[in-house]
């Protein structure tokens, strides 16, 4: 099973993060889900603006500290929103 870690979003992160939301803004597309998300609408500034306040947090999966990683990078990521409001019951 894989260790899921949250972390801070780093200075390396912007580009995945784009990518991130792009793709999920193409699912959402795909699924019929119109007039929120769109590609290319957020760029690496808009997240570095977030990040510089500690906004932007990963959920990280399969990476563990101090092992090397195929291709360097963790194999998945999540984007989480610092405040989602309260819980509903």
């Amino acid at each position: 099973m894989n260790d899921l870690q949250l972390r801070l979003a780093e200075d390396t992160d912007p580009a995945t993060l784009v990518q991130l939301r792009d793709d999920a803004a193409r699912w959402m597309l795909a699924q019929g889900i119109t007039g929120q998300w769109r590609p290319g609408r957020l760029d690496e500034g808009h997240f570095r603006k977030a990040m510089a306040s500690g906004e932007i947090w990963l959920a990280v999966v399969g990476h563990k500290a101090g092992k090397p990683q195929p291709g360097g990078a963790p194999k998945s990521f999540t984007l989480l929103e610092k405040d989602c409001g309260p819980a509903v019951a």
